[in-house]
């Protein structure tokens, strides 16, 4: 047995109209929206590397389905699409500011797409046994790989804000603080309630920066709320998942990755042999190749039919 060639599976591929379309849109807007960024570099560079890097996440999914040898849906592809233009909007066009609750839904959309492609990463490591045990387990498989996703992103959120200075956390105001630091002692804690104005001196004193509403909390609420908000979109998905498993199976052929198998018989070298010995009396020697080749063209064929549905 040996895999189709990855040209076969990426024309099969893009046949499916619905994906192309999706695709394409996306691109689209993410290299407009990085050519945009660009006209305004230096001061919009953190938003010019979403735009190129966020498409990179979804044209990943050609090489991930072919190696590891899954299909995703439209449904779960356009979740996941979704999923990547609310990263690039939310941060580049000020969205998150103007609509605030456009992060909650981004990050819950993210939970869920990311409870599908773990149900996925489950089923290659596990199998397809079928049975409430085995799916169980790759639901709760898929939920631990959502939490570490998540805390990884989270990572890399604190390292481009400490290496590269980019203001990758949303900043939140707070009226109250609690300090044992400020106490100078564990059992010392210093509390201040009803905060209305916070006075920043810097360039070492020389200048003032006023801080109207409170305190600036520079992060652990939005990482906080981040996680919280995936593991709720991850809840959802775990309920959607499940009662498909027991009531309506359709769902979860359209929302969960399923294993395709690739591969194609390959005939034996005797085999040919044979086949070009059957012909040689009665066709050309083009006859034979031809039909010696002919059950590796059908299989392959078969193979690709499968990433057009």
């Amino acid at each position: 047995m040996k895999k189709i060639p990855f040209k076969d599976y990426f024309l099969a591929r893009i046949k499916n109209i619905p994906f192309t379309v999706m695709m394409v849109v996306f691109l689209l807007f993410c290299w407009g929206s990085a050519i945009y960024m660009a006209t305004m570099l230096p001061e919009r560079l953190r938003d010019f590397f979403l735009c190129l890097g966020m498409p990179l996440l979804v044209l990943a999914l050609f090489p991930v389905e072919y190696w590891i040898g899954f299909h995703c849906g439209n449904l779960l592809v356009f979740i996941i699409i979704i999923a990547t233009v609310g990263g690039i909007v939310g941060p580049c066009y000020n969205v998150y500011s103007l609509v605030p609750s456009s992060d909650v839904i981004v990050h819950a959309i993210t939970g869920a797409m990311l409870f599908f492609l773990g149900y996925m990463l489950a089923e290659k490591l596990f199998g397809t046994e079928d049975g409430q045990k085995p799916f169980f387990s790759r639901v709760l498989f898929s939920v631990a790989f959502c939490f570490m996703i998540g805390v990884l992103w989270e990572f890399i959120e604190f390292l481009a804000v400490e290496t590269m200075h980019f203001d990758m956390l949303q900043d939140t105001y707070v009226d109250t603080i609690e300090s044992y630091l400020l106490g100078g002692s564990q059992n010392d804690l210093v509390a201040l309630n009803d905060i209305t104005e916070t006075w920043v001196f810097y360039n070492g004193g020389a200048d003032v920066y006023v801080i109207d509403g409170g305190y600036l909390d520079i992060g652990i609420y939005d990482t906080m709320y981040d996680l919280l908000i995936a593991t709720l979109g991850t809840v959802i998905a775990v309920v959607i998942v499940t009662f498909s498993y027991f009531f309506y199976p359709k769902i979860n052929r359209e929302l969960l990755p399923h294993l395709v198998d690739r591969r194609v018989p390959v005939q034996p070298e005797s085999e040919k042999n044979a086949a070009e010995t059957a012909v040689s009396g009665t066709g050309s020697e083009a006859d034979a190749v031809e039909t010696s080749g002919a059950l590796d063209d059908t299989n392959a064929t078969n193979a690709t039919n499968a990433e057009q549905k």
